[in-house]
């Protein structure tokens, strides 16, 4: 459930979430390995470059749950934001504030669980 608007023109993926991809997200998520982040973030940084669009102006990371943060130590998505706005010399802002604490996606599909 989203509170509030946003607004958007494009939205895109820069890989499919299947194979090594799929994997490097996984392990930074839940086998405790963010320094991930600093090659995921440079391949993440290298396609948006070569994507057509304009850069972004700003990178937004997705909050974690209270739960999530204190488990896991870090914010994956902050990890990778700050590397992408490091090679494209874009800011990053966390103005998103999580409301709801929520259950994984697909634990059984996972894993890591």
């Amino acid at each position: 459930m989203f509170y509030g608007t946003a607004g958007f023109q494009k939205c895109g993926a820069v890989f499919d979430y299947q194979g090594p991809a799929a994997t490097i997200v996984l392990k930074m998520k839940n086998a405790n390995q963010p320094y991930l982040a600093k090659g995921a973030g440079a391949y993440l940084a290298f396609q948006l470059m070569h994507m057509g669009w304009p850069l972004p102006d700003t990178l937004v990371p997705v909050p974690l749950t209270l739960a999530h943060q204190i488990s896991r130590g870090y914010n994956q998505s902050l990890l990778l934001a700050n590397q992408v706005g490091k090679i494209l010399q874009r800011p990053v802002q966390n103005i998103l504030k999580r409301k709801l604490e929520i259950h994984p996606q697909s634990p059984e599909n996972n894993p890591f669980y």
